[in-house]
């Protein structure tokens, strides 16, 4: 099983000149929250810009220099394409950031498969790419952090202690600042120097964790990629042996993926909220294309439109060549798709619009005929906008049910009365025990009991309810308080029931 770790390290700031193409010459530079600038253009870097420095720093390098807030879901959205890309190779995607994704590898023909996908992640963020492959997530890491070409770079098994020879040990994130001082005063400064150390002088050091590290030095590693990409779907795909030729097979082939994917989801009551269609050639160059729909759709008509729309997009962007591949111009053309993939994304909600929502004022004190005018137009609405499957009555929803719920009684039990300071709204935040007052700390849990009825738990013939409440207290000491029905307000009824150290 191979590793492959994609580094992409202007991407954030290709998202804010395609968002802003206005800016395409300027120098730029994107600060967080507390005034560190994370990412610089390559205008900025040229005047000595770099990341790390704070703003006011970066402005005396550039004095025209703009600063842009890091906008980091928006890139996020945007990455979803690469990685999506990455998902037609691999079956195992770990998205870290907009700038650097994991994926792992396995099958034939590797090389041609990591220069394929290196040239269209390069079509789709136009921008560079520094990718990685070895049998290690750390080296693949280390090695795409330090390649300043486009051109993949591939770690063959046993050559991963000559390539982390030179890392010094404060860009190894395993290493805690302590190890790191304890092994710079003995003159251990990179990974090379770690691996040459001696191990009784490393495990006097680090202890248990010097074998650790000895492994990070020869490139060994037990860090899996985990799957997080893509995220909960449904998929149907159809694979032809000699193509699928004319546009009439090709609709066919989508309408039976797409009526697939709408039987799955009406049996699973769930709706999608984006589409992806994957199309690979007869050279095995998968093509992707992914529209989010404007509502959660889960009907077959709609995902079908929303398929063959993404096939003629897909099929005008192949017609004409993308103006950062120059490369491809010596590859044969492409054949007709012999595998055809279609792939929803489930909504994480239902996609229902709430009629409450279309109110101007839901908390206007209106009468009830005006407020149920005012719902039948806005269902009436919602129905003819988008059919009346996209309306829910209520009676149609769970009802929620109560539960009694066990919880353990503790070590020691008391009855005693104790004194109670209560907020507003009737929990006890302090207490009064042998003089001092104690702060509660956190209400662990609450729950209520029935009176005995024999020992006056009656009211108006009625058995009345006694409420408890497991606190925590600034010592750590969890306690049992009980208070009885309609009560909050003295203080001196409160009881102790449970004490536990």
């Amino acid at each position: 099983m191979w590793i492959v770790c994609c580094y992409l390290p202007d991407y954030s700031i290709a998202c804010e000149q395609a968002v802003q193409p206005e800016i395409q010459s300027a120098p730029i530079a994107l600060s967080d929250d507390d005034g560190i600038l994370r990412a610089v253009s390559v205008h900025a870097s040229q005047r000595g810009v770099r990341p790390g420095q704070t703003i006011s720093s970066g402005r005396i390098f550039c004095a025209d220099l703009l600063v842009l807030p890091y906008r980091l879901p928006l890139y996020n959205e945007m990455a979803e394409d690469l990685w999506d890309r990455l998902s037609c190779d691999s079956s195992c995607v770990e998205p870290l950031s907009p700038e650097m994704c994991f994926a792992s590898f396995s099958g034939a023909d590797l090389h041609r498969r990591l220069e394929d996908m290196a040239l269209d992640l390069r079509n789709i963020s136009r921008t560079s790419v520094h990718i990685a492959m070895s049998q290690s997530r750390f080296t693949a890491h280390a090695v795409a952090l330090r390649n300043t070409t486009t051109t993949p770079v591939v770690v063959p098994p046993g050559r991963e202690p000559d390539l982390l020879r030179d890392i010094p040990l404060h860009e190894v994130p395993q290493f805690t600042r302590e190890e790191y001082q304890r092994l710079h005063r003995l003159g251990v400064q990179t990974l090379g120097e770690v691996l040459a150390c001696d191990e009784g002088d490393l495990y006097r050091i680090l202890h248990k964790r010097s074998l650790l590290f000895r492994r990070l030095a020869q490139g060994l590693d037990r860090d899996p990629v985990q799957p997080q990409w893509p995220p909960d779907c449904v998929e149907h795909a159809l694979h032809l042996d000699d193509g699928i030729p004319d546009t009439a097979m090709l609709h066919e082939a989508l309408r039976q993926c797409t009526r697939q994917i709408a039987a799955i989801l009406t049996a699973r009551g769930r709706r999608c909220r984006s589409i992806t269609l994957i199309a690979t050639h007869e050279q095995g160059r998968p093509r992707v294309q992914t529209e989010k729909l404007y509502v959660p759709e889960s009907r077959e008509r709609s995902l079908f439109r929303a398929a063959v729309r993404l096939w003629d997009r897909m099929s005008q962007e192949r017609t004409k060549p993308h103006p950062h591949a120059d490369d491809c111009t010596d590859r044969p053309p492409e054949g007709p798709p012999t595998d055809i993939r279609v792939r929803v994304r489930i909504a994480e909600a239902t996609g229902s619009v709430s009629a409450l929502l279309l109110d101007d004022d839901p908390l206007s004190e209106a009468g009830s005929y005006e407020r149920r005018r005012r719902l039948e137009a806005a269902r009436s609405f919602v129905c003819e906008r988008f059919g009346r499957h996209a309306v829910n009555n209520a009676t149609g929803l769970q009802r929620p049910q109560s539960h009694r719920l066990w919880t353990y009684p503790l070590t020691r039990r008391l009855d005693e009365g104790i004194e109670i300071a209560i907020d507003g709204k009737g929990d006890p935040v302090r207490y009064r025990r042998d003089g001092a007052w104690l702060n509660i700390t956190r209400i662990r849990d609450r729950w209520s009991e029935a009176m005995n009825p024999y020992t006056g738990g009656l009211s108006q013939g009625r058995p009345q309810e006694q409420f408890f409440f497991r606190v925590e207290t600034a010592s750590l000491a969890v306690l049992d308080l009980c208070r009885p029905y309609n009560d909050a307000q003295s203080p001196c009824r409160w009881r102790i029931t449970g004490l536990s150290d």
